[in-house]
């Protein structure tokens, strides 16, 4: 029979996507959202498939509309939905976003084979976590989303292979290995969103094996060699900065090592500059290892190169 029903206690009308010529009720969470079925259906094959059922006689109805629950979190429906009826809500890049609507509508539009916005949610993500190391550098000032919460970099990794969209991991990785190894694993906030999606010892083990290789002090006696201090301007202070670095990495303290992809900050390191001729030296020395590092960076966290990543990507969003 014919019923007007919902499926959980008091649940709440989303007032932004309840239209008065809705007619399908859709509930995630607790949270019922009238909307359009021609529109969805135009642009999820899911949905399309959906509608087309035939209907039972006893289906459920909702201010007498069809009423179909998603087993979705309110949060990524509500962004999903909102995409897909409100065409300024989740613009292309350059305009802004967050990164929670980011991931649930990546999260939706995969599931329900909606490829425009998965193509626009993950060029959002492109813009923090590039495939090239001229695009991180930019990153800063590119990237179309905040990230408050070091964890939040592996809840990006996570959701890209999931959503077979690998050559995000590598930056979103090497972003959440620059922090200290409590903040990694969001053990510093009891960050409850960090279940163990992945062994949890080989994102520690990958952390301080980064960690020690960015800080190790022959990278600092690389770019200070003798040939370098016998033209330097102030060779006594220059060594004394030196040590102070070599000293802070000895202790351990993996809070104060710095991000070996960084843009050249030796003049910000220690009390005060180094001085301009070994300042003009370390640059090109910094940059090659910089390169490197950047080349190195995917197979060091399990995947594939940066060409074989590059070719997937076009692929995926041809």
């Amino acid at each position: 029979m014919n019923t007007d029903s919902t499926a959980n206690v008091n649940p709440t009308r989303v007032e932004e996507l309840w239209f008065a010529d809705g007619n399908v009720v859709i509930q995630a969470g607790n949270s019922l959202f009238r909307v359009t079925k021609g529109i969805l259906a135009a642009r999820s094959s899911t949905f399309c498939d959906l509608f087309a059922l035939p209907q039972s006689g006893d289906f459920e109805t909702v201010d007498g509309c069809p009423f179909v629950r998603l087993p979705d979190s309110a949060e990524d429906a509500t962004a999903f939905l909102r995409a897909v009826f409100d065409s300024s809500f989740f613009e292309r890049p350059p305009n802004p976003t967050t990164l929670s609507d980011i991931l649930g509508i990546l999260r939706l539009s995969h599931k329900y084979d909606v490829a425009y916005l998965r193509r626009r949610a993950l060029l959002h993500l492109e813009t923090r976590y590039p495939t090239t190391l001229e695009a991180y550098d930019a990153s800063p000032t590119a990237a179309t989303f905040d990230v408050t919460n070091h964890s939040d970099h592996l809840l990006v990794a996570r959701l890209a292979m999931q959503v077979d969209a690998p050559w995000i991991c590598p930056a979103a990785l090497y972003s959440a290995c620059c922090a200290n190894i409590e903040s990694i694993c969001g053990l510093d906030s009891g960050d409850p969103r960090v279940p163990d999606f992945l062994p949890k010892a080989w994102i520690i083990g990958c952390a301080k094996q980064h960690q020690a290789y960015a800080s190790r002090p022959s990278y600092y006696v690389y770019i200070m060699l003798p040939s370098t201090r016998r033209t330097c301007l102030r060779p006594e202070f220059c060594i004394e900065v030196a040590a102070k670095l070599v000293d802070l990495m000895a202790v351990g303290d993996y809070r104060a090592w710095p991000d070996p992809l960084k843009t050249w900050r030796l003049e910000a390191t220690a009390a005060r500059p180094w001085c301009g001729h070994c300042l003009d030296v370390s640059r090109p020395k910094c940059a090659t290892y910089r390169v490197e590092w950047w080349s190195c960076m995917p197979l060091n966290y399990g995947f594939p190169s940066w060409p074989e990543l590059l070719a997937i990507r076009d692929a995926a969003l041809s």
